[in-house]
């Protein structure tokens, strides 16, 4: 068995984003798609960085009227290729 040794920073990241991961998978169970805030947590991105995943068709998504929606699904694809 190997250990790993981080730092508490590190260590506090990790639970911080496992957090996030957990919330999105339960709003995933109850919403296929998200908006902008939800999808910038999801991410832990600003709202700049969106804009490039839907220009680089990184991520699903799909205007209702002037909003844009998120699929759950493509933005949790996204967080675990680790293409950020």
């Amino acid at each position: 068995m190997a250990f790993v040794m981080i730092t508490t920073e590190e260590y506090q990241q990790l639970i911080k984003r496992i957090e996030v991961l957990e919330k999105a998978l339960i709003e995933k169970s109850r919403s296929k798609w998200v908006g902008n805030n939800e999808a910038m947590e999801i991410l832990q991105c600003k709202h700049t960085t969106l804009w490039n995943l839907r220009k680089a068709d990184a991520v699903k998504y799909r205007f209702q009227g002037r909003r844009v929606f998120y699929e759950t699904l493509s933005l949790m694809d996204y967080v675990e290729r680790g293409t950020r």
